[in-house]
């Protein structure tokens, strides 16, 4: 267990050239004066409130450096409250993580009542971020890496033992070069230092009428219910123990705000918002979740956080980073993927725009051949009477036909009229006739008073002429009429 009654740190000297104090308006709650003075800072303005103490803007004049000093408010001025505070502040300081401000100083004011000093974050709430956007899938790629971040600040703090029990838009910071801060733990809860099976006390409405917080998108009740009932387990809001269990149902109410801009519990009278809490009664934010045009995994990953029993749930915030972090990694994967293609189409697109203008090109060849081919087979139907073709070619094989023939029956005769005259033996007959026809270098033994030389068809049908003609039987054919 802590130790409430351990001094706390002494205030730092104020250097003695500095003003501790600027003048302004007196705020509510503030020291006679103006503004709470506080040994070593200049007090600048206050910049946020909330059930139990508020939150001032101011300088660090020891390591010239704004920082932000949360102090409680008077009107919660008590032991409990002041022992409650340094137990959160000392909870806080312990919590070393990009994710959380780091605590600098924490001491006491002039009137005994405590303050701290951590890092001032400049940027916008989360809240504010989702509010602003033009719809639910603007940018959504961007609140998912923030709500990744918050999940591992949250599981850092888990690992330490540390439970924030307040997660909602309105404690996340969003600074202006993109660091993430999980904001106001001032509701965190040691379990390490907690005696198990000491829950948190049963709620009346009287609790938290005086005690609401004004800061923020929510309500935040400082009584024995601890956080906001529009993101709060329903175990938390029965005041039954708690666990990271809890702030995993928190993170699901972070990121149904992201998926579909509603908490999982949206009534707007803080009573009927812990009675809906208490009830788990999740049915309109499942439905809207149902419908909305975010991938699978990251709604069932919402769908999980937001179970009614904490063993449904992820352990911790951990376990819910490295889902976050596993779909993030299938995103980019699928857009190195897209982009690998449209690479690898670009690069095919002109090869085949070439492959189908060559054979848009031969299409056109073939087309204007076909069209040609029809063109002259048509033509040539239409320019003939139907049947001439035909029987002008019968007329002429038949021709060619006759031609032979009389060429063969005129053959027959010369050989026969050459035995006949020369008086050759059948073969003789034949072998001279088939030489002296077929074979143009034959030499037919010349009559006498003729020329030597090689006889051709026009010349042995002029000398069987002949023969003829000077035979004696042709001679005796005309004495004899």
């Amino acid at each position: 267990m802590i130790d409430d009654s351990a001094p706390l740190t002494p205030p730092r000297p104020l250097p003695p050239a500095s003003d501790s104090t600027c003048s302004s308006d007196r705020l509510p709650g503030s020291a006679p004066g103006g503004l709470v003075s506080i040994p070593g800072y200049e007090i600048k303005r206050e910049i946020a409130r909330g059930g139990m103490g508020r939150v001032l803007e101011a300088f660090d004049l020891v390591f010239q450096r704004d920082v932000a000093i949360k102090v409680v408010l008077q009107n919660a001025d008590s032991p409990a409250v002041a022992g409650r505070f340094v137990r959160e502040s000392r909870i806080t300081g312990r919590l070393t993580h990009p994710g959380i401000p780091p605590a600098y100083q924490l001491g006491k004011l002039a009137d005994g009542s405590p303050f701290l000093a951590m890092k001032l974050v400049r940027g916008r709430m989360l809240s504010d971020m989702l509010a602003g956007r033009p719809s639910a899938e603007s940018d959504l790629q961007l609140f998912v890496l923030v709500f990744e971040r918050i999940c591992q600040a949250v599981g850092y703090a888990h690992g330490e033992g540390v439970i924030h029990r307040d997660l909602k838009p309105a404690n996340i910071m969003v600074g202006a070069f993109g660091e993430v801060q999980v904001m106001d733990w001032g509701l965190a809860k040691d379990l390490r230092g907690t005696v198990v099976g000491h829950g948190n006390p049963p709620v009346s409405q009287d609790m938290f009428e005086a005690s609401e917080s004004t800061v923020g998108d929510c309500r935040t009740y400082a009584g024995a219910v601890m956080g906001t009932p529009a993101y709060m387990a329903p175990e938390q809001a029965r005041g039954e123990i708690v666990d990271a269990r809890a702030d995993v149902f928190a993170l699901g109410g972070l990121l149904s705000m992201i998926l579909v801009s509603r908490p999982p519990f949206n009534n707007t009278l803080p009573a009927d918002a812990l009675a809906t809490s208490e009830a788990g009664d999740t049915k309109e934010v499942l439905y809207a979740l149902a419908g909305c045009r975010a991938d699978v995994e990251l709604v069932e990953i919402c769908r999980r956080c937001l179970a009614i029993r904490p063993d449904d749930r992820p352990a911790d915030g951990n376990e819910v980073a490295t889902a976050i972090a596993e779909y993030r990694a299938s995103v980019r994967s699928r857009e190195r993927k897209a982009e690998h293609e449209q690479v690898a189409a670009d690069a095919r697109t002109p090869v085949e725009r070439e492959r189908r203008e060559a054979h848009s090109a031969a299409g056109a060849i073939l087309l204007i051949v076909i069209t040609a081919s029809f063109f002259l087979f048509y033509s040539g139907i239409l320019s003939f009477t139907p049947g001439a073709p035909l029987k002008t070619l019968e007329a002429k094989n038949k021709a060619n036909e006759e031609a032979e023939k009389a060429k063969v029956r005129l053959q027959n005769e010369l050989r026969k009229a050459a035995w006949s005259v020369r008086g050759y033996g059948e073969k003789t007959h034949s072998d001279y006739i088939n030489r002296a026809y077929f074979d143009p270098d034959f030499a037919i033994t010349p009559r006498p008073g003729s020329a030597s030389g090689g006889i051709t068809e026009e010349q042995l049908q002029r000398e069987i002429e002949e023969l003829i003609a000077a035979s004696p039987a042709t001679a005796k054919r005309k004495s004899h009429p």
